[in-house]
Order: C-alpha cells, then sequence, then structure tokens
C-alpha cells in the first residue's frame, strides 16, 4: 500500500515537471525576442540623443533658430554654423530652461535605467514598469517636434528613432514578462 501511494506521488511530480518543461520550451522564443528587442530599444534611445533632433535653416539662412519653448529670451539657443540640435544638446536647454521637454528626457533616463535593471532581474513587475515608461513617453514625444507652420525647422530622425525606440522596449518588455 505504501508502495503504491509513493508511485502516485512520484507520477504526479514527473508529470508536473513535464508540463513545466514543455511550457518553457514553447515560451523560450518569446522570451528571448522580448529581451533581445528591450536590449536594442534600449540602445536606440541612449544612440538616439545623439543624432539631430530639430534641424534646418533660419530663414535668412545664417543657422539655426529654436522654438520659443526651447530657448528663454535671456538665453536663446541658436546653434548658428551647423543648423541643427542633437538630443543632448535639447536636454540641456530642458535643464537650463525647466521646460515641459524635460519630463521627456526624464522619462528617457527612467526607461533606460529600468530596462537595464529588467534585464538582470526575473521580477515581472519591473517588466510593466517598464511599459508604464515606455508607452506613455510616445505621446510625450511630439511635445519636441516643432509646430510652427511657418518655420523651418523640422524633428531630425534622432526624435524619429526616440519614438521607435520607446515603441520596441515597451513591446520587448511586454513579450519578456516571465509567466508568474
Amino acid at each position: 500500500m505504501a508502495k503504491q501511494e509513493g508511485s502516485d506521488e512520484l507520477r504526479k511530480r514527473l508529470d508536473r515537471l513535464e508540463r513545466l518543461t514543455s511550457t518553457r520550451e514553447v515560451n523560450e522564443p518569446r522570451l528571448r525576442l522580448g529581451t533581445a528587442a528591450m536590449v536594442a530599444g534600449a540602445v536606440a534611445l541612449f544612440v538616439s540623443l545623439s543624432l539631430p533632433w530639430l534641424r534646418g535653416p533660419r530663414k535668412d539662412g545664417a543657422g539655426f533658430d529654436v522654438a520659443p519653448t526651447l530657448g528663454s529670451e535671456e538665453l536663446p539657443l541658436r546653434l548658428e554654423p551647423r543648423g541643427m540640435m542633437t538630443g543632448w544638446e535639447v536636454f540641456g536647454a530642458a535643464v537650463t530652461d525647466t521646460r515641459a521637454v524635460l519630463a521627456v528626457f526624464v522619462a528617457f533616463l527612467l526607461i533606460l535605467a529600468l530596462t537595464l535593471h529588467t534585464l538582470v532581474s526575473d521580477d515581472g513587475r519591473f517588466h510593466v514598469a517598464v511599459q508604464v515608461c515606455a508607452f506613455p513617453t510616445l505621446f510625450l514625444l511630439p511635445i519636441l517636434w516643432p509646430t510652427d507652420p511657418e518655420s523651418t525647422v523640422v524633428a531630425g530622425p534622432g526624435a524619429i528613432v526616440a519614438f521607435v525606440a520607446c515603441l520596441v522596449v515597451g513591446t520587448g518588455a511586454a513579450l519578456a514578462k516571465p509567466d508568474d
């Protein structure tokens, strides 16, 4: 009788292990894809800050003027020789001017920090936190895009890469979230 009970318990354990193994085999490609997407998105988000975010000549052809929402009257942001502003320069303008643009860069830094922690942690809460930061940032990014129809200033590739990177990081976090 004791031998029969031990055999049934052993059979139940073996069935649970087989189900766990098959579930892991099915979920492994999704988890790897999500992790790769998070890494690629985080790298692209960081690199996007070095790309031009705003570019275009002034009307007199002498350089580049930034929209008044990014600069102040005491400290107008002009990049005469280049005709562009990178994400880091826009970030610096936001820090000195304390505008709403600063929220976008704080969100970027938070996304990057959470993504790095999520990659080394198995806690599903951090995957959700990355999604909560990445997806709303998509709606904050248009704050940076020039809206004046008479201006020749246009959004550069850095802003577009940052938009796509936030989307990729958020989607990757959703895919890589471990099943609890």
